[in-house]
């Protein structure tokens, strides 16, 4: 299975964003602009499948180092991840509140 799409929801330096994958990316951008952000979602993704959401969620410092500062608690921490199988398979969750 590969990742189809993204939906991250006030993550680091993100508000909300889908982003939908190829077969091969590339990512370019000017300084400051989420690219360092947008390879942490990777990161984010493989310690939850590695070592579960609660441990993936301290690897990362705690729930309050994922959101973004500007959003803080005040919206959900949310990813989408859909993968590319028949049907159509998405994993999400969502963190509300001061959660964690």
């Amino acid at each position: 299975m590969t990742i189809k799409r993204i939906e991250i929801k006030n993550f680091k330096s993100f508000r909300h964003q889908k982003i939908t994958l190829g077969q091969f990316n590339v990512l370019v951008g000017a300084n400051a602009s989420g690219k360092s952000n947008f390879l942490q979602i990777f990161k984010f993704i493989s310690n939850i499948a590695n070592h579960g959401l609660n441990n993936a969620i301290s690897l990362q410092g705690g729930v309050e180092y994922l959101r973004n500062i500007q959003l803080a608690a005040t919206e959900a921490f949310a990813l989408k991840i859909v993968v590319d199988s028949t049907p159509e398979m998405a994993y999400e969750f969502s963190l509300h509140g001061a959660q964690f």
